[in-house]
């Protein structure tokens, strides 16, 4: 998957992955190691239009 290797080249990992029926069809777990991270992760995956990803800290 093209994202994941997004998230390793911001210093994160993908700790789960889920598929529900519903609004939101996948749920994936990750850790980034900061909020910037996070975000520009977002925005990259964002970017291309296939996907709309939205962000939910854990803390």
């Amino acid at each position: 998957m093209p994202w994941v290797e997004a998230l390793g080249s911001v210093g994160g990992t993908l700790e789960s992955f889920y598929y529900a029926l519903g609004y939101y069809d996948v749920l994936g777990v990750f850790e980034a190691p900061d909020d910037a991270s996070a975000a520009a992760l977002s925005l990259l995956i964002n970017s291309t239009g296939s996907v709309n990803v939205r962000l939910k800290p854990l803390r």
